[in-house]
């Protein structure tokens, strides 16, 4: 059995969806079971979506990505749902475009995310624009100030996880350089830590710190750690560092096996720069 719209325009308060639409489900009971036992199919055109009026079947789904517009199909039950996104606009500047499949709603620490991304351009504040949800309510996304200083940022590839622990796969590229990522994120109150592969051939290491005394940095590092900041950075280290600018000089071929925790360093670190060497 289904229920279609094969020209829709649904209007509310708060949306304007158009398209396609579609719900197949065996009989009326299964709308008792909404998030499992009704499949749905949709292709959206040029949609304003706003999760406010999603929250009716979830609540916690409530102020999670609004407002936002989008084009792309839309398939699956809501505790299983897949789309493939021709684009979504999110956030004030967000966009993304690619394949999504979202597992485990209604319940907010059971939502696994796999996502490909052909195209993901935003901004810190986008994302801190966005709330994790929680049993209880809706957590803002708070991100250290340092990120702000990456401008711009579009990011290809693909994203794997929960909302609060996940794995970024991919290129990032952004107004101080671009990073090659494999790296594993967890975010908490107050906290973010990660661990995993980084690289990149050139990177504006100085500007996203707001040190003086930092310039570009190349590395391809193995690394595990917790913050930002320089003085609260606490960060295991292994690999090799091309090029570091510090004061003004560009120190080259370090190889790194040891960690840092609040500018203090421990660990082996080799140096086999042209003017200087250390073992």
């Amino acid at each position: 059995k289904s229920i279609e719209c094969n020209a829709l325009q649904l209007v509310t308060n708060r949306s304007v969806v158009e398209g396609r639409y579609a719900m197949h489900y065996d009989d009326f009971s299964s709308f008792s079971e909404f998030f499992t036992e009704v499949t749905l199919d949709a292709r959206l055109e040029n949609s304003d979506v706003n999760f406010t009026d999603i929250a009716y079947f979830s609540r916690y789904v409530n102020g999670i990505l609004t407002p936002m517009k989008i084009s792309g199909n839309v398939y699956g039950t809501l505790a299983d749902l897949r789309g493939d996104i021709d684009y979504l606009e999110f956030s004030r500047s967000g966009f993304f475009s690619g394949k999504v499949r979202i597992k485990g709603l209604p319940d907010p620490q059971a939502m696994l995310i796999n996502a490909k991304a052909y195209q993901l351009a935003f901004t810190a504040t986008d994302f801190e624009m966005l709330s994790i949800p929680t049993s209880e309510n809706a957590i803002r996304i708070s991100l250290p100030s340092q990120l702000h200083n990456m401008g711009n940022m579009v990011f290809e590839g693909s994203y794997v996880g929960f909302i609060s622990d996940f794995v970024v796969f991919g290129t990032l590229k952004s107004q101080l350089g671009t990073l090659e990522t494999d790296v594993n994120i967890k975010t908490g109150e107050d906290k973010i830590s990660y661990s995993g592969h980084l690289s990149t051939k050139s990177f504006q290491l100085g500007k996203m710190l707001e040190s003086s005394a930092l310039g570009n940095i190349a590395l391809d590092l193995n690394l595990a750690g917790s913050e930002f900041a320089i003085d609260r950075v606490k960060v295991k280290a292994k690999g090799k560092v091309a090029q570091f600018d510090v004061l003004g000089y560009s120190y080259r071929n370090i190889t790194i096996d040891g960690g840092i925790d609040k500018e203090i360093f421990e660990g082996n670190l080799s140096l086999k720069d042209p003017n200087l060497i250390l073992d």
